[in-house]
């Protein structure tokens, strides 16, 4: 018998023993212990976490949805007075326990008797064994010892089985974090002191990153994926990881094709599986270098347009009051030159003084064009029509050394711009073509219509999407290095030599592009040329039919009217009568507006025509015509400025039906403007 007992014993060991699901080994128990003791129910029951509870984890007899709901605290049932002796117990008749309180399931399934044994970890408690029987019973000493030490090896076996369910979950969480992370993940192996070895394990991300598969992969090191040009820097970033047991940097990578590309790395050494192993993640952070890339361009460009914005403020201020001066230099000049006769001893010295005068008022109008303060009389043009007046021009300027070639789109190539300022656009970038080709050599002009959509325009910051008419000026010269580029449409910046150039070239053509609502990009190599691409708003409106001009000397320039001159520089005012009383003109002359009303009611005849320069303190020139018009519905009015004003332009356009004469003012330009707005 007692031989049948130790086998049985043994037996039921081995089963619980070599059994490692959790929930397996709870029926395995339960039901070893109802065949061995013939229960009616058979119960397993563990300790929640936070020892208040016993909890029912498997039970053959009790309803299956007892399992993991049903529990009993202290006081309640032989099971917890087990538990807080530490001992087997058992009950023969439940009617007559007075241990504790007997749960009210008991006597509803007609429950006599039951065997509880706590089920030991060590000196711990870990749960219980219990079972019941509807009969009256007293169980063995022989029982008692089978149910306590199934109930230890259970205890044990079931610690284990929810330790290796621990390990398998968070082997489970961690592949599943691992494989699903949106960053590439290694695990690396440590060799000698703190040295990074071969990969042992790397998630799908970095095989897509790198474009290997797992197994070529894990064949390679950290360096032989970090590209020749980061590898320096990865060998400080490890001396700092051994120093520290973590890092983070950023290093070039190269994937298995050879495209080099940026990564951040965060690296962190910690022990699995009692060695020391680096993990690493590896984000590609090629965007966020784009992203930063662009941020820096945006803040350059803001800047350059910020500095742009205060010298070419600076510049229509300047420009503004040289006009004035140049006004009264040249249009004396030209005064006098029409008294002094041909052979006149210093007639040649006047003349001198003239062509230094017109180079200055040439310096000026760039400077104007540079600050877009140049005022514009814009009109639909066909551009190719621009590109070949201009052409025609540049055979005899560039030289016989430089071929010209022209290629004109078929169609779409109207444009609302001022005609003589796009022929000075394309004069300076012929002239710096033929410089930048000093052995002579091709340039080629061309136009096309093209349209910028979004994503042109949010790669370059300022551009609206739309239809344009592009024109294109391309030079196979000596090119511009990257520093010389970005400052080409600085004012007064030049690569020539001192005297062959004053640096507004360039910058008047930008000014220029700018004031029509276009854009202009330059792309150069040293070496291989350069090419500047000019992009202007295409224009709906067909140009009108071209008008045979009359000659200037067909125009008769005197004239017997009353006219108003109104300046607030002396000099000006000056010159215009001192230009228009010789030509049988009446001249009265005001320094500003209110002097000019004063003037008004004690004037007869009243004047036939009001010229007003535009900007003067106080009251400005439009406003001063308004006035006059009120009581002189008839009278003509001619504006005169140094440079825009939204007075009488919009956006530095030439409001509709405003006549107006560009400073310095020169006495044949005068008298020809004066004698078509009286006649007009």
């Amino acid at each position: 018998m007692k031989e049948e007992f130790l086998h049985k014993l043994m037996s039921a060991s081995t089963e619980i023993i070599s059994t490692t699901d959790v929930k397996g080994l709870y029926r395995k128990i339960t039901s070893i212990m109802q065949d061995f003791l013939r229960l009616d129910f058979s119960t397993v029951m563990t300790l929640s976490d936070d020892k208040r509870h016993l909890v029912i984890r498997d039970t053959l007899g009790f309803p299956a949805s007892m399992i993991d709901s049903f529990s009993l605290v202290e006081g309640q049932g032989l099971s917890t007075w087990v538990v807080r002796n530490r001992r087997a117990a058992i009950t023969p008749d439940f009617r007559r326990e007075t241990r504790f309180e007997v749960p009210p399931v008991v006597f509803e399934e007609g429950i006599s008797s039951a065997i509880c044994v706590p089920m030991m970890l060590g000196d711990e408690v870990f749960g219980v064994f219990i079972g019941h029987t509807r009969e009256r019973r007293d169980f063995t000493r022989e029982e008692v010892y089978f149910c306590q030490t199934i109930g230890n090896q259970a205890a044990v076996a079931i610690q284990n089985a929810l330790n290796m369910l621990a390990v398998t979950e968070a082997e489970e969480r961690y592949r599943e974090i691992f494989h699903n992370a949106n960053d590439a993940l290694f695990l690396v192996e440590m060799v000698g002191e703190r040295v990074p070895g071969r990969f042992i394990d790397a998630n799908d991300v970095a095989c897509r990153m790198y474009g290997y598969d797992r197994g070529e992969l894990l064949s390679l090191t950290l360096r032989d994926v970090t590209a020749p040009g980061g590898r320096q820097e990865l060998e400080e970033r490890l001396r700092d990881l051994a120093r520290a047991g973590r890092s983070v940097f950023e290093v070039d990578h190269v994937t298995r094709d050879g495209r080099v590309f940026p990564v951040e790395i965060s690296a962190h050494v910690f022990s699995l599986e009692g060695r020391e192993t680096l993990l690493l993640v590896g984000r590609d952070v090629s965007e966020r270098r784009r992203s930063e890339e662009e941020k820096r361009q945006l803040e350059a460009q803001l800047h350059q347009a910020q500095k742009m914005e205060s010298i070419g403020r600076l510049a229509g201020g300047i420009a503004h009051d040289f006009n004035n001066l140049l006004s009264a230099v040249l249009g004396y000049c030209e005064l006098l030159l029409l008294k002094v006769p041909e052979e006149a001893p210093f007639r040649e010295e006047v003349e001198a003084i003239r062509a230094a005068g017109e180079k200055a008022a040439t310096l000026t109008r760039q400077l104007l064009a540079f600050s877009r303060k140049q005022v514009l009389e814009v009109k639909p043009l066909h551009m190719n029509r621009v590109i070949d007046g201009i052409v025609q021009l540049l055979g005899k300027i560039l030289g016989e050394d430089i071929e010209i070639e022209v290629r004109l789109a078929a169609e779409g190539d109207v444009v609302e711009a001022d005609q003589g300022q796009l022929e000075q656009v394309f004069m300076n970038l012929a002239v710096n073509a033929r410089d930048a080709m000093p052995g002579g050599g091709r340039l080629i002009i061309e136009t096309l219509e093209v349209r910028l959509d979004e994503a042109y325009a949010l790669a370059h910051p300022g551009v609206r999407p739309g239809a344009y008419v592009m024109v294109a000026v391309t030079d196979f010269g000596v090119g511009m290095p990257k520093d010389v580029l970005e400052h080409i449409f600085d004012p007064f910046f030049t690569t020539k030599e001192r005297g062959k150039g004053t640096g507004l070239g360039l910058s008047m053509v930008h000014g220029v592009v700018r004031q029509h609502n276009g854009y202009i990009n330059v792309y150069s190599e040293v070496g291989r040329g350069t090419t500047f691409k000019i992009f202007f708003p295409r224009c709906t409106e067909a140009p009108a039919a071209e008008e045979r001009a009359e000659g200037e000397g067909a125009v008769c320039l005197q004239g017997t009217e009353t006219i108003l001159v109104v300046d607030d520089e002396p000099s000006i005012r000056e010159l215009v009568v001192a230009t228009l009383e010789p030509f049988g003109y009446k001249c009265l002359a005001a320094s500003c507006g209110a002097e000019a009303l004063g003037m008004l009611e004690a004037m007869e005849p009243k004047p036939q025509l009001v010229l007003t320069d535009v900007i003067m303190p106080g009251m400005n020139g439009r406003e001063l015509a308004e006035r006059l018009r009120a009581e002189m519905p008839s009278l003509k009015v001619v504006f005169m400025s140094g440079y825009t004003d939204n007075a009488i332009v919009h956006h530095g356009v030439l409001e509709d039906n405003v006549r107006f004469i560009q400073k310095p003012v020169t006495p044949s330009v005068l008298l020809r403007k004066i004698r078509e707005a009286l006649d007009g």
